[in-house]
């Protein structure tokens, strides 16, 4: 990544998350830093090129789905003892 004020050398390995938008590409380094690359400025072929790049080089990671297992198993639970409970 390089600016008018700036030359910043980031590895691949780096990179935990990346968030792809209509209008950009957040690069997420760790929980409190992300660079940001403004995507409406780009040509759409360096668009298209960046993005495979971006998608190939940095795996996205899954999302933990238990949490969301539990919770819903728990108000699927509660809906059915308060239909037992009404219907006594």
């Amino acid at each position: 990544m390089e600016s008018a004020s700036t030359n910043q050398k980031i590895n691949w390995a780096d990179i935990k998350k990346y968030v792809i938008t209509k209008n950009g590409l957040s690069l997420f380094v760790s929980a409190n830093s992300a660079h940001l690359i403004p995507l409406a400025s780009m040509s759409n072929a360096d668009r298209d090129t960046l993005i495979r790049l971006v998608v190939s080089k940095v795996p996205q990671q899954k999302r933990n789905v238990l949490p969301s297992i539990f919770f819903y198993l728990l108000i699927f639970l509660v809906v059915i003892g308060i239909i037992q409970f009404m219907s006594k």
